[in-house]
């Protein structure tokens, strides 16, 4: 599927509850590694990288960097790979307990969404990423649901913006 740059900016932007990310607290400049590290093992979780999900990792690297304020942020390649599913799990529950706020958890798991989308050959091993993630940040299910909404939103097209 393949999704257009302003559709996926918007995952980053939205928030049905209207807050922006600095009033739910401040992503710090590390936590942009630690959410784009959470990204990288959903992009690897079922075992391949399909040009949509570079694509979409790239728009969001620029987003997460700019939300930040990070300098520089790290490339796909600088993560961990060759992972098996225990050590992607282990690895995105330990990047989660890190992130600095609310805020940073919640956009990451939305960036986690947004990529396990994006190539429409959602595998068990993404469910069990997000599943995981989810927990690790101690979202409740209606935590879930609307972050998962917002994502959904911003996919569905600017008319629903």
């Amino acid at each position: 599927m393949t999704i257009d740059d302003q559709r996926l900016r918007a995952i980053v932007r939205l928030s049905d509850r209207g807050e922006t990310y600095r009033e739910a607290g401040s992503p710090t400049a590390d936590d942009a590694d630690r959410i784009l590290g959470i990204a990288a093992m959903m992009i690897r979780a079922d075992g391949q990288e399909y040009s949509e999900e570079l694509r979409a990792f790239r728009i969001f690297a620029d987003e997460v960097r700019s939300i930040t304020g990070a300098e520089d942020v790290a490339a796909l390649d600088d993560h961990p790979s060759g992972l098996d599913e225990e050590g992607r799990l282990a690895r995105v529950r330990a990047l989660a307990k890190e992130l600095s706020c609310p805020a940073a958890g919640a956009l990451g798991y939305k960036i986690a969404v947004a990529l396990r989308d994006c190539d429409q050959a959602v595998v068990d091993s993404e469910y069990d990423l997000e599943d995981a993630l989810a927990t690790a940040l101690g979202l409740t299910a209606e935590d879930i649901d609307a972050l998962t909404a917002e994502v959904h939103d911003a996919l569905a097209g600017p008319e629903s913006l």
